[in-house]
């Protein structure tokens, strides 16, 4: 006799569908972007930070560009603090997503999720 509920959920090569296969793929692929968008900003505001601070100090070469030279440093001081921003923006989101996607998942695909870090990837714009 054979069994009809193990034969219902086989597909063709004999394994299983995965039923939450597209979601935790989905859910991957939106932590990801996130990772992604978040790296983008912490680079850009590292980069602007070490522009203003490097410009501010050639200015200081002249006794007439020095005041531009302050605020060049002040704005690189500001950029400089918003790097731990950025970085705990990211952390706040990343959780807050993954809780909001662990909701739609089984199991076994939460436990997935859970275990998935993001790559660390060549930036593509």
């Amino acid at each position: 006799m054979t069994d009809t509920t193990t034969e219902n959920h086989q597909t063709a090569g004999g394994a299983a569908p995965d039923p939450n296969g597209a979601a935790l793929d989905a859910a991957r692929d939106r932590l990801q972007r996130l990772h992604d968008l978040y790296a983008f900003g912490h680079l850009t505001v590292d980069f602007l930070a070490g522009l203003t601070f490097t410009v501010g100090s050639v200015l200081f070469f002249w006794p007439r560009t020095e005041v531009p030279a302050i605020w060049l440093f002040v704005v690189g001081s500001v950029l400089f603090t918003a790097k731990p921003s950025v970085r705990l923006a990211h952390m706040l989101h990343d959780g807050h997503t993954r809780r909001s996607l662990e909701r739609a998942l089984s199991e076994e695909a939460r436990v997935a999720l859970t275990a998935f870090t993001p790559r660390g990837r060549t930036l593509r714009i």
